[in-house]
């Protein structure tokens, strides 16, 4: 019996798995949990020893291992101390106040964009 190919799913496993973001220890492991699952390439700060750490470590941790910074922490806004035209990429998800839809929605946004242009970012 044949199978269908879905060459469309191949190559968004290909970009999903060149794709690294740094989940910060406000918005959950289940934030991780959920990237993982769905095939991109994900650590949660916690599992990392960045638990209680400064922004300034997180960013740091970042910027060394190349990956996105995913965080609800608007301190991160700071430009002076988070340049915007930095080699690291901080994204501010929304649905800190606890609203797990918005989150869902605003990431799923996020990764609809963001894949096409991995390259731009490392």
């Amino acid at each position: 019996m044949w199978n269908k190919v879905d060459v469309t799913n191949k190559i968004d496993q290909s970009i999903k798995r060149k794709m690294k973001f740094l989940v910060d220890s406000n918005l959950g492991c289940g934030v991780k949990d959920y990237l993982v699952a769905n095939g991109w390439g994900a650590t949660y700060a916690n599992d990392v020893g960045l638990q209680g750490k400064s922004d300034e470590d997180v960013y740091q941790y970042a910027k060394k291992n190349k990956r996105i910074l995913l965080t609800h922490d608007a301190d991160f806004k700071d430009d002076r101390q988070f340049p915007y035209f930095s080699d690291t990429a901080v994204v501010i998800l929304p649905g800190g106040s606890g609203s797990e839809q918005v989150l869902l929605r605003a990431l799923g946004i996020l990764l609809s964009y963001i894949a096409p242009f991995r390259d731009a970012f490392f």
